[in-house]
């Protein structure tokens, strides 16, 4: 277990646990889940491109807003557990253990990964692009080009998909933290 993808997914917790006493248990159903993560993704873009036209001084609001999608990711999965399996109604270390195995996948398939902010940006895109494709392909069965072949796609596809979505802002923020240790 990495030291340092153990101590982010620390402070995804407490971020979840913030979230948790703002908002209490939300159980939304994909399509808003991804309007959630969409929009704490556009907050991740504003803090690079402030950064970058001077208008901030440091990548911290970026940090943070990384910290926040990984969290509101985690939480779609949680909600989605609780509503297609009838889990816990805290699910969170069982999720975080998730994606702590996804981030180990990760650097075994890819290893250390040190991209400025607006690479990480198009990695993080291309990975909620598949959480969304997944969501709409099991809602709209025509759009999925591989229907014929395997069937309809199940919630469990982009379950999967939104695991990776947390791992990449997990990465992330270990990235940035090596670049600025």
């Amino acid at each position: 277990m990495s030291a340092t993808t153990t101590a982010v997914l620390a402070e995804v917790r407490q971020e979840r646990q913030r979230q948790h006493l703002k908002w209490g248990e939300q159980n939304l159903d994909p399509a808003d889940w991804l309007m959630v993560i969409g929009e704490e993704l556009g907050e991740v873009s504003r803090a690079v491109i402030e950064h970058r036209l001077g208008h901030a001084p440091d990548l911290s609001a970026y940090r943070t807003e990384l910290v926040q999608v990984a969290a509101a990711t985690a939480q779609a999965v949680e909600s989605l557990d609780r509503q297609q399996r009838g889990a816990q109604t805290d699910a969170i270390g069982a999720v975080l253990t998730e994606i702590h195995a996804e981030r180990t996948r990760q650097d075994s398939k890819w290893g250390e990964q040190n991209h400025p902010p607006e690479i990480w940006l198009m990695i993080l895109g291309e990975e909620f692009g598949e959480a969304n494709q997944a969501a709409l392909e099991h809602y709209f069965s025509g759009f999925d080009k591989q229907a014929a072949e395997r069937g309809p796609r199940d919630l469990g596809d982009y379950r999967a998909e939104l695991v990776q979505v947390a791992a990449v802002a997990v990465s992330m923020i270990e990235s940035l933290d090596r670049q600025h240790a």
